[in-house]
């Protein structure tokens, strides 16, 4: 028993398009990637930050440790 609506893969290919949500809806593409994009750098943003931080306050301790020998 064959289930499958369409003759063969590239008649499916061409009804519904490309295998990704909203496939044919370029606005949703289009804010999704702003989203992640947005995201990414946020998240590029807030890493360095808090690894800069971190290293700011190890030196800091470690300048304290051999000022005081």
């Amino acid at each position: 028993m064959n289930t499958f609506p369409y003759d063969s893969w590239d008649a499916a290919l061409a009804d519904l398009g490309a295998y990704y949500t909203w496939a044919h809806n370029d606005t949703a593409i289009k804010i999704i990637t702003v989203i992640g994009i947005v995201m990414s750098l946020y998240w590029m943003y807030s890493f360095v930050t808090t690894e800069s931080s971190k290293l700011d306050e190890k030196a800091s301790e470690l300048a304290n440790k051999y000022r005081s020998n």
